[in-house]
Formats: structure tokens, C-alpha cells, sequence
């Protein structure tokens, strides 16, 4: 089995549907995809646009971004998404065939942080049919790209896409489909994405969809008005803020995605006491009524 580190591990050509992907994730992980290959230039550098400037936007007023998918013969298509304190939500694709896959979905959970998972739901579910959904944010580490583009701070979060059919009293799986998602800490829209599809009884197909260059790729509201020093800590953790906020929980997370402390702050500078902490890397992350973001830092 090729190394998590490669491209060639998130290739699922040959995996048979009845057996399921496991991903093993862990810190420090250094993904190289330099290379990336096959790559299909169709497929690279979807940008990010606003949704009121596509001719769909009616359908999907709620949407916070879209995503140009495809610019063809047919028209143009897009994926369109929304963004709430607890989930990233694909709220459906439309394109000149129409509007699919109005089902909200949640992609991904927030903040992104080690161990933040979405549990397996039914997001359709229709006499026979079924479709179900799961997501796991179970890596971190360095993402490499083409063009010598690095990123630090970089979550890997896998999902899993499942129809089930209904026959002789019992469900079975159809059809499946195994994404990868990689985000910076603090983003809200991954840097790259990997898509799998699952048919005729076998994964044939694999996507690569690339975001890197886009320059519309923004963190998530004001996550830049936050100073987290210093880093490496020993004793204690300074968060300072430019924002006006009444109060802000902070939590505090393992590498394992554990809760090891959590607590409400007011005002613009606070102080944490983490002597108790063991030393490594742990994940700090702040919610309050006008953001949500996460960081890491190292205790010495």
C-alpha cells in the first residue's frame, strides 16, 4: 500500500466496494503531491465566486460561496455552499441540465481540528433509496503542491458518499464515493480536494481539484484579527484580539481531537494558564458570535 505521504494512496482504482477505506492520519504529516499525476487541466484551479454573480444564485440564496465547476459547450455549472458555526454545507450544484443535489450535505465540521468528525447520516432517504454521508478530520501536518506552494497547518479531512439500494429486506451499497479535503487552519474552503468514484463495481476515476492559485481564497471572518503568542509556550498562552467581542470560549485540544480545557475570556487580552498541559502540540480554538477559527501552538 503506497504511503499516506503520496499521492498515488488516495487512488482507489482498484478497492472493491464491499471493503471499507480506512484512513490513518496522525501529526507532522508531510503530504508531497509536486507531482500530481494523472492530472486532468480541466480539473485544476476551480475558482471561487460569488453567488450572486451566477445565474443560479435564485436557487440558492443562502449560499456563502459557489464554486465554479465546469465551463463548457453546455454552460457554466457550480457548486454552492453555506457556512454556519458547526458544519461547511454543500447546499447543491446547478448547471444547464439543472439544479442537483438539493439535499443540504454537511461536508465538513467547524472548527477544523483534529478529531471534529460529521457522524454517518441519511441527508436522502426515499422508500428504496438512500444516500448517506460521513466525515473525519483525523490528519494534520505540511502540504506540498506544484509550483514549489507549501502550506503549514494543513487538516486532512476524509468523507465517505454512500447510495444504498433497498432489496429482499435488506439494504445493500450501490454506489460510493471517497473524498479528501485538505484546509489551512483558519480556512473555511480547502486548498485541495481528491474525489474517488465508485462504478460498475469499481473505483475508475480519480479528480483532483486544485484551489491553490486562486486569489479569492479568503480564512474565515477576521481570523487575522487574533494573536496567539508566544509559540512555543511554556506557563502561559497570550490571545490578544482587535475585535469588539463581549466574550469568546476558548478550547483547548489534544493531537488526539481531546478536550483538555475550555473556558469563556472577555475583553481584548487574555491570559492563559497551560502549565498543567503536557508538552507537544495542541490546538486552541476561539468561538464567539462573529467568528470561529483554531490555531496551533506548542508547549515546551
Amino acid at each position: 500500500m503506497p504511503t499516506l505521504n503520496s499521492d498515488e494512496y488516495y487512488h482507489f482504482n482498484e478497492v472493491p466496494l464491499d471493503v471499507e477505506i480506512t484512513v490513518n492520519g496522525g501529526t507532522g504529516l508531510v503530504w508531497d503531491f509536486t507531482e500530481l499525476s494523472p492530472i486532468d487541466p480541466e480539473l485544476m484551479g476551480y475558482s471561487y465566486v460569488a453567488p450572486e454573480d451566477t445565474e443560479y444564485y435564485n436557487d440558492f440564496t443562502d449560499a456563502e460561496y459557489a464554486v465554479h465547476i465546469l465551463a463548457s459547450g453546455v454552460g457554466n455549472a457550480y457548486a454552492y455552499y453555506s457556512i454556519n458555526t458547526e458544519y461547511i454545507i454543500e447546499l447543491g450544484e446547478a448547471s444547464s441540465f439543472g439544479v442537483t443535489n438539493t439535499f443540504p450535505i454537511k461536508i465538513c465540521a467547524l472548527p477544523i481540528q483534529l478529531g471534529n468528525n460529521v457522524d454517518e447520516y441519511d441527508f436522502y432517504n426515499d422508500g428504496d433509496l438512500r444516500w448517506r454521508h460521513s466525515a473525519q478530520t483525523n490528519g494534520s501536518g505540511t502540504l506540498n503542491l506544484p509550483g514549489g506552494v507549501s502550506y503549514n497547518d494543513v487538516f486532512l479531512t476524509s468523507t465517505q458518499l454512500h447510495l444504498d439500494s433497498w432489496e429482499e429486506e435488506e439494504w445493500y451499497t450501490e454506489s460510493s464515493q471517497n473524498n479528501f479535503s485538505f484546509y489551512k487552519a483558519g480556512f473555511a474552503r480547502p486548498i485541495l480536494e481528491i474525489l474517488n468514484f465508485y462504478v460498475d463495481g469499481e473505483y475508475d476515476e480519480t479528480a483532483f481539484w486544485y484551489y491553490a492559485g486562486n486569489t479569492n481564497q479568503v480564512e474565515e471572518a477576521n481570523s487575522n484579527k487574533w494573536s496567539i503568542y508566544p509559540n512555543p509556550a511554556t506557563d502561559q498562552l497570550n490571545i490578544q484580539s482587535e475585535l469588539q467581542v463581549e466574550s469568546t470560549q476558548v478550547a483547548i485540544f489534544n493531537i488526539y481531537g481531546k478536550l483538555v480545557s475550555s473556558q469563556i475570556i472577555t475583553g481584548s487580552f487574555s491570559t492563559l494558564d497551560i502549565s498543567n498541559l503536557s508538552a507537544g502540540i495542541y490546538v486552541l480554538s476561539l468561538k464567539n458570535s462573529m467568528q470561529t477559527i483554531n490555531s496551533q501552538f506548542q508547549k515546551k
